[in-house]
């Protein structure tokens, strides 16, 4: 995975110890607006997620209702509040597109920096590791991160990522669309090296679960060679897990091996 924006980071975490937050639980980022002299609105939007409207110290973040469907939402706020405390300089109208709220993609090195902020402040990592860590090992499954989602109030990708960057296990995410990989982010300690645009192997669950067929409760085996064509992947046991995305059309699948 890219190296996370040290300053995004420091400068979450910062909010998160300045209003002595201790639980997933307190992180209600309207609150967190507020404090920051940030008015959050929804309505409606065409072709954007959100954006920031700023003057002088105040400012106001209008999310698209659409985003209220699910806690994607609450991202997109945390993204454009990243903005308005990372980047004053910016254009007094800043429009973020989804594009802009995505882990991988060519954006900008600020679309990044916002990233990083949301996602240090929706899951701070003094209190996201320690769950993780609690996870113990073995194949992790998609139910298990979904449960770190319900507790941080994230959706399932933005959790799943956090969970990647967290984990000491070796782990890999990936986002599939019509058989083929969108991005993926892996660990350091996983083996394979994933390709983007390449095609899933109908053999695989996560082909399955594309199908329609409903995922098992644990991660299962799953066979290396339909994910990777290196000889050092072939080699490995390795397990899959994966979920529908819904009315996304997507799966996400997560991998994991052994040592």
């Amino acid at each position: 995975m890219r190296t996370r924006s040290r300053r995004a980071v420091e400068a979450a975490r910062g909010l998160i110890e300045e209003l002595g937050l201790r639980e997933p639980s307190e992180i209600d980022v309207e609150l967190i607006a507020a404090y920051m002299g940030v008015h959050v609105s929804f309505r409606p939007l065409r072709n954007q997620e959100g954006h920031l409207l700023r003057a002088g110290d105040s400012g106001l973040v209008v999310v698209d209702e659409a985003a209220t469907l699910s806690s994607k939402w609450r991202f997109v706020v945390g993204h454009e509040l990243g903005h308005f405390m990372l980047h004053p300089d910016e254009d007094q109208l800043h429009v973020c597109t989804e594009s802009s709220l995505r882990e991988t993609g060519r954006i900008t090195t600020q679309e990044f920096e916002a990233n990083d902020f949301a996602a240090e402040l929706l899951m701070p990592s003094s209190m996201f590791g320690p769950r993780v860590e609690r996870m113990g090992g073995g194949p992790p499954t998609i139910w298990e991160v979904s449960a770190l989602a319900r507790a941080f109030d994230t959706s399932l990708t933005a959790t799943a990522l956090r969970f990647i960057l967290h984990t000491q296990e070796a782990c890999a995410l990936a986002h599939v669309t019509e058989g083929r990989i969108d991005w993926w982010a892996r660990t350091r300690a996983f083996v394979p090296r994933l390709r983007q645009g390449a095609v899933i192997s109908e053999g695989t669950l996560t082909a399955a679960v594309a199908a329609g067929e409903h995922a098992p409760s644990v991660s299962v085996p799953s066979e290396p060679l339909a994910w990777s064509k290196t000889m050092r992947a072939a080699k490995l046991e390795l397990f899959e897990h994966a979920v529908s995305l819904g009315g996304y059309g997507s799966v996400l699948a997560l991998l994991w091996h052994g040592a």
